[in-house]
């Protein structure tokens, strides 16, 4: 997953990445791993989209904001 969190670039986008349980981030707070496997959640307008541990579904994700952006 965090291989792919840098395929995309968003203009004033944030990219967190730490230990699950950890209070280094408070944004990554009860954000837990998902069937126990780094989860990424993208985020906008203070909605967060489904958390996934996959690749694929992460680049669509991204993709879709990036649609929004122009």
């Amino acid at each position: 997953v965090r291989s792919g969190m840098w395929l995309a670039f968003a203009v004033g986008g944030v990219c967190a990445a730490g230990e699950s349980g950890s209070d280094e981030f408070p944004l990554l707070v009860d954000r837990p791993l998902i069937d126990g496997r780094a989860a990424a959640y993208v985020c906008r307008n203070f909605t967060c989209s489904a958390p996934t541990p996959d690749p694929a579904v992460l680049a669509g994700q991204l993709g879709a904001v990036q649609g929004e952006d122009g």
